[in-house]
């Protein structure tokens, strides 16, 4: 978590998964950084197992590729329960502003791509059991779309990026009578 709450690695982690592997040059030119310091980058996130050489050789020309695409930030123990809001709060600025793009460029997208996308906000009323339920039923939803991100090979035809970006969290006051212990970590799916 501590490694991707870093707004560059989560950038750079973020282009591996959707352009494929690159190295840090090509990165650089990409997010606007010099190649030393993605590099620097990349050694960081390939040392947290979130990346991977695309071949064993170290020349000059070293691309990466993401390990595995996808993440679950869960809440944890207080250290990493730091780490998992730092992150989450990377997360958070990276959805909105994709969708303040995606507000800015629809209007080029086919309109079946338009009336297909989807913004909404629902209030539930749910115990503990049901919303780990609902939260567990949504990840496995969206799994097998997930793997494609991280091996080009598996996308369909025709197929663009989409984000998904789920967030379920209580309003309000806690209930009286439930439970308030929580543990968790990064998922990788």
């Amino acid at each position: 978590m501590r490694a991707l709450a870093n707004p560059l690695r989560y950038a750079l982690y973020e282009l591996l998964a959707t352009s494929g592997p690159l190295t840090a040059t090509e990165a650089a030119a990409i997010v606007g950084q010099s190649p030393t310091t993605c590099s620097f980058h990349l050694r960081q996130l390939a040392r947290y197992g979130l990346i991977e050489d695309v071949d064993d050789q170290h020349g000059r020309s070293r691309p990466w590729r993401v390990s595995q695409a996808g993440l679950r930030v869960l809440p944890g123990d207080h250290d990493a329960g730091l780490a998992a809001t730092a992150l989450a709060g990377v997360l958070r600025q990276r959805v909105l502003a994709r969708l303040g793009q995606w507000d800015e460029e629809k209007s080029a997208w086919p309109d079946a791509w338009q009336k297909s996308a989807d913004e909404a906000d629902h209030l539930l009323y749910v115990t503990l059991d049901e919303l780990t339920e609902l939260k567990d039923r949504l990840h496995d939803l969206l799994v097998p779309y997930v793997q494609r991100v991280a091996d080009p090979a598996r996308r369909p035809a025709g197929a663009a990026a989409v984000e998904a970006a789920t967030i379920l969290h209580p309003v309000g006051p806690p209930p009286s009578d439930g439970p308030s212990e929580v543990s968790g970590t990064t998922r990788r799916t």
